[in-house]
């Protein structure tokens, strides 16, 4: 997930169908078994050691119909609204469509095959074609539901970066230890790309994301925790 303001990258454990060290292009990861969702969170900006500043909410989620996934970002916080929704094949990940719209700020893209054509948010077209299959954006949640869930497990993968010379970026997931969160045993999972570091708390055996966080400025942190819990 890529929100304007918050550097979001945003699990059953279907396995990579490769296994060697590369990083993993569309048809790489079995996501077969992963699941539907909806999600609810609060956002806090925490500088230094405080507890954090409301901001606002985010609300995501993931459906699949005819083999067709749609994964959705919606944020409401101080002056800032965003809704990015990504389409793509399921369960091959194949990247179909994307759309982000920020404050009144529209970016559009379509994917087919290696070409990928739209509208870049400042209003400039796009049309390239990329040297080989990367995923679209908004995946990582997903491929890191794919990981094993134990400390030291890894994976990397290709996506589609409009920020880079090539258009392609690489993200590097890392499974860590077990931490209580929210009243909860997770797993840390790290994301870590050439534009951002998010740090998720996920509880593999309620198959929930727990809570997410990045730092997009020394000294800041962004917390997203979630809501709608039992």
């Amino acid at each position: 997930m890529r929100l304007s303001l918050l550097a979001l990258a945003l699990f059953a454990a279907p396995v990579f169908a490769q296994s060697n060290a590369d990083s993993y292009r569309p048809g790489d990861v079995d996501a077969s078994a992963v699941q539907p969702y909806e999600a609810q969170y609060r956002i806090f900006v925490i500088q230094g050691a405080g507890s954090g500043m409301p901001f606002g909410t985010m609300s995501e989620s993931l459906s699949i119909e005819d083999g067709v996934a749609l994964s959705t970002v919606h944020v409401n916080g101080a002056g800032q609204t965003q809704r990015d929704s990504a389409w793509f094949s399921w369960p091959e990940m194949e990247p179909i469509r994307f759309r982000s719209e920020a404050n009144g700020a529209v970016k559009e893209l379509a994917f087919d095959g290696l070409a990928v054509s739209g509208t870049l948010r400042d209003g400039s077209a796009l049309d390239v074609t990329l040297d080989a299959a990367a995923f679209g954006q908004g995946v990582a949640d997903i491929i890191a539901r794919t990981l094993p869930m134990e400390d030291g497990a890894t994976a990397s993968f290709y996506a589609f970066d409009d920020d880079t010379e090539d258009y392609v970026s690489t993200t590097t997931l890392t499974v860590g230890a077990v931490e209580q969160v929210l009243g909860r045993e997770a797993r840390v999972i790290t994301s870590e790309s050439p534009s951002n570091s998010v740090t998720m708390w996920y509880d593999a055996e309620a198959d929930q994301m727990l809570q997410v966080a990045f730092s997009p400025q020394p000294g800041i942190t962004v917390e997203l925790r979630r809501s709608d819990l039992d």
